[in-house]
């Protein structure tokens, strides 16, 4: 029940080994309002991220061994819990998480992606009085074909498109949509790889090997451009955990460029020692394969790259709508999901370091002026505002 320290009550949602700093701030922000903070966590590989634990209310790890599994599980607790507002950490639960919400009686859901479905919609309908035009445009911009508006919700088993969409379209006012932008004031270690690498000219990619984004094309077109003259100095650096993609695999990538000694693999790395990192880059790469379709699940990863370049000053060089906002910034340019394109493109820009200089510039003032957690935390305090008024 509420108390008068707590008068609300917060289910997040999430696996216990995807709990990222940026939901500890969330948590965090909520926690020192006055929610008190209900850890729900599918138990997966720890207890969850020692800094959200210390925020929390309550914690409880679920043993399942399914998302359906842990969803029907949550979905219990959070009845019995009656939260006022369901928070989940992942994308992946999406389908699971409106189920739960709904066994829980939630008035609220809440994430922090900016997946184009939605920010794109809740902007304009949201701005809209005509009931027919905000309709009209709802069924022009959802995505129909995306994987995830095909599941059930999970939990209750009724279509998404038919109970969450139409809901969505009565109510624009009760989801606010954080995006996936740096709201962490980190401070960079400067660890192992980054005495390997300090010394070198390199371009990076950030994130997943394998899956949709674009791994073998990025090193085919490294291997075109490290064999040209002016580039014969040029290194890639590789930063995030494999994905789709096996040691041996990843070995015979490397070696098929024929310039793997210039390509170094450094794994999963803290947030902290990747900074400096990224901000010895020349250029960040964020790709994403057409031929897997506008699926949302698949687009996650890429979405957070933009975020995770421009704070830093690496300008981004991207083929897809969902990293949109580097070139809306001029902070990184558009180039065809082509070996050919992409390599003609990194030499073009490469050979132009002001112009380099110019876009990475544009990320960080970009990152300080509207990307930032200030604002993003702005959007928190409305959701509790909105909550103050229905109460």
């Amino acid at each position: 029940m509420p108390t008068p320290q707590h008068p609300h009550r917060l289910l997040f949602v999430g696996a216990s080994n995807i709990v990222m700093q940026r939901d500890v701030l969330i948590l965090k922000h909520l926690a020192e309002r006055g929610f008190a903070v209900h850890l729900c966590l599918w138990d997966r590989e720890g207890a969850g991220n020692p800094d959200a634990v210390r925020w929390a209310t309550e914690r409880r790890l679920i043993q399942a061994n399914s998302i359906p599994d842990y969803a029907r599980q949550a979905a219990q607790w959070g009845s019995d819990l009656k939260p006022d507002l369901v928070y989940f950490s992942s994308f992946l639960l999406f389908p699971w998480t409106i189920g739960i919400k709904k066994r829980c009686g939630a008035k609220l859901l809440f994430n922090y992606h900016d997946f184009p479905l939605f920010t794109t919609s809740y902007k304009i309908a949201r701005k809209l009085r005509m009931p027919w035009l905000r309709k009209l445009l709802f069924h022009l911009l959802k995505p129909l074909e995306n994987h995830f508006l095909r599941h059930t919700d999970g939990v209750t088993g009724t279509p998404l498109v038919e109970s969450e969409m139409a809901r969505i379209e009565r109510n624009t006012t009760n989801l606010e949509v954080l995006i996936n932008a740096p709201l962490l004031n980190t401070e960079p270690v400067e660890g192992a790889h980054w005495e390997k690498v300090k010394d070198l000219r390199y371009v990076i990619y950030s994130g997943a090997m394998g899956g949709p984004n674009g791994l073998e094309l990025m090193l085919q077109g490294f291997a075109k451009l490290a064999k040209q003259p002016a580039f014969a100095d040029l290194h890639f650096i590789l930063a995030g955990k494999m994905d789709n993609v096996d040691a041996a695999t990843m070995e015979r990538l490397m070696a098929a460029t024929g310039v793997a000694q210039r390509i170094h693999y450094l794994g999963w790395l803290p947030y902290a020692e990747l900074l400096p990192i990224l901000q010895g880059a020349k250029l960040g790469y964020a790709l994403y394969d057409p031929n897997y379709g506008r699926n949302q699940f698949l687009a996650e990863g890429t979405l957070r790259k933009p975020y995770t370049y421009m704070p830093y000053g690496v300008p981004t060089l991207t083929n897809t709508h969902l990293c949109d906002v580097v070139v809306r910034e001029g902070a990184g340019a558009y180039v065809a999901y082509d070996v050919d394109a992409i390599t003609q493109k990194s030499m073009e820009l490469l050979t132009q370091p002001e112009l380099l200089e110019e876009m990475g510039q544009r990320g960080r003032m970009a990152t300080q002026e509207r990307y930032n957690w200030e604002i993003e935390s702005q959007k928190i305090d409305r959701v509790m505002a909105r909550m103050e008024l229905e109460q």
